[in-house]
C-alpha cells in the first residue's frame, strides 16, 4: 500500500506539471489518499469523503472565515483589558476601533494602539 501511495503521489506530481499547477506534496498526498481509500477504509469511504468535503463547506458557508489580523486583536485585546472597562467607559471595544480606523486609514497597528488608548483613558489625554 505504502508503495502505491508513493507511485500516486509522483503520478500526481507528473500530471500536476503537464496540467500547469503548483506542485504541493500537501495536495499529492491528499488526493493520493482519496484515490487509494476504497483500498483502506472500504467500498464506502470515498463518499464518507466527500460527505465530509461538504459538511466542511457547509459549516464554512455557516461561519465565515476571518483573517489572523482580526483574530489576535480579539485575543489580545480579551487576554489584557478587564472586561468591566467597556461598562466603565460606556463604549465597546469595536466602536472604538472602527472610529480609530477612520482617523488613521490604512495603518492597523496605530488604530488598535488608539482604540485601546481610548478604552483605558476615556476622555483623559493620560491613563
Amino acid at each position: 500500500m505504502t508503495l502505491n501511495i508513493f507511485a500516486m503521489v509522483r503520478a500526481i506530481f507528473f500530471v500536476m506539471r503537464k496540467v500547469g499547477l503548483s506542485e504541493t506534496y500537501a495536495w499529492a498526498v491528499t488526493l493520493a489518499g482519496m484515490f487509494n481509500g476504497a483500498f483502506i477504509g472500504g467500498a464506502f469511504y470515498p463518499m464518507a469523503q466527500i460527505g465530509a468535503l461538504a459538511l466542511w463547506n457547509v459549516y464554512f458557508n455557516c461561519i465565515k472565515p476571518f483573517d489572523r489580523f482580526h483574530l489576535r486583536i480579539k485575543r489580545g485585546y480579551a487576554d489584557h483589558i478587564p472586561e468591566g472597562f467597556e461598562a466603565m467607559r460606556g463604549t465597546t471595544f469595536k466602536d472604538e476601533l472602527r472610529e480609530a480606523q477612520k482617523l488613521w486609514p490604512g495603518n492597523d497597528k496605530e488604530a488598535v494602539s488608539t482604540a485601546v488608548f481610548r478604552i483605558l483613558a476615556g476622555d483623559d489625554e493620560l491613563i
